[in-house]
């Protein structure tokens, strides 16, 4: 192929309809995930939001003050759940809390199509999320609670200053 052959190929794909759609579609992806949520959420002072976190149902979040959501972390309330995030709150890159799942029954409705469970995750202050853990529906996390990187916590943990992680996540651990 001549350079010729080539520049014909690059002008008819730039000025293309299929190259005007996606250039429009990526725009309004990128709009969606990194910037209409900013004005929904709710912070309580001055935090850090890294720009590729991934926030659904902004107006059910709240963030406390001086907290810090790292790089590819994903946080996704429902619209009939609410995710708190306590004061001081240090969470690591890709961690995910997620306060929905979807309904599991076996009722001959597909599960995309059955009703979500929605419950609230709340987390207390000073609380540090490590790298990769996952916080699932329901769950409460008490103040100056530490989770292991690569955790999944399924449960609440109501005892302060302690140290948790595993899949499913357990005690293993306490501050001193």
């Amino acid at each position: 192929m001549n350079n010729i052959e080539k520049i014909k190929i690059i002008f008819s794909s730039v000025f293309s309809l299929a190259f005007i759609k996606s250039i429009i579609a990526s725009f309004s992806y990128f709009l969606f995930e990194h910037v209409y949520w900013r004005k929904k959420i709710n912070q309580k002072g001055k935090c850090r939001i890294h720009p590729s976190a991934s926030i659904r149902n902004a107006r059910n979040i709240i963030v406390g003050a001086n907290s810090h959501i790292n790089i590819n972390c994903f946080i996704w309330a429902a619209p009939d759940s609410k995710i708190i995030l306590g004061d001081n709150l240090l969470m690591g890159p890709l961690v995910q809390l997620h306060a929905s799942n979807h309904g599991s029954k076996l009722s001959g409705i597909p599960m995309t199509f059955q009703e979500s469970l929605d419950e609230d995750i709340i987390i207390g202050n000073d609380v540090w999320l490590g790298a990769g853990s996952i916080i699932t529906a329901g769950v409460s996390i008490a103040d100056g609670i530490i989770v292991a990187a690569g955790s999944i916590v399924t449960k609440s943990f109501d005892t302060p200053n302690i140290v948790i992680g595993g899949i499913p996540a357990k005690q293993i651990g306490s501050r001193k």
